[in-house]
């Protein structure tokens, strides 16, 4: 098994998602971006997202935008 490679807010995005009981694919078509997109966001050494991805991921997961950057 792979290490995690991904950054900590990628991780927290993982924690978030599979909290809600949502598979990356589910979250992905509520986001409006691919699977892959979630996937790379997720597990991803670069976290760079578009500030709407974040709003949106946000929105999606039931948390405010605070919470999921750990601001």
């Amino acid at each position: 098994m792979k290490p995690n490679i991904g950054s900590p807010e990628g991780e927290r995005i993982r924690r978030l998602r599979l909290r809600a009981g949502m598979s990356q694919e589910s979250l992905a078509q509520r986001v409006g971006v691919t699977s892959r997109t979630i996937w790379r966001l997720e597990n991803g050494p670069n976290f760079n997202p578009r500030l709407e991805t974040l709003r949106a991921l946000a929105e999606a997961l039931g948390v405010p935008l605070k919470e999921l950057l750990d601001v």
